[in-house]
């Protein structure tokens, strides 16, 4: 378990986008990704411009990566 309680919005707007995901939606505080093969879209619940660093653990689980391979990457962004 890292440190790390929040995450840029923006940098993982970039992370997903890199990752084949499309903005689908935004209702209020709440953004919704999905891509090809995804059965139900990620809904990303957002606080002034970061998310809960929980929101990116269910984004890991889906992608199949480590957290460590997903914080490197996020960095790229």
């Amino acid at each position: 378990m890292t440190g790390i309680h929040t995450v840029k919005l923006q940098k993982l707007r970039n992370f997903l986008k890199h990752y084949n995901f499309k903005e689908i939606r935004q209702k209020g505080s709440h953004l919704a990704f999905t891509k090809e093969g995804l059965e139900r879209p990620i809904i990303i619940a957002v606080r002034g411009k970061e998310v809960q660093f929980y929101v990116c653990k269910q984004i890991i689980r889906i992608l199949e990566i480590t957290e460590e391979n997903f914080l490197k990457e996020l960095k790229k962004y």
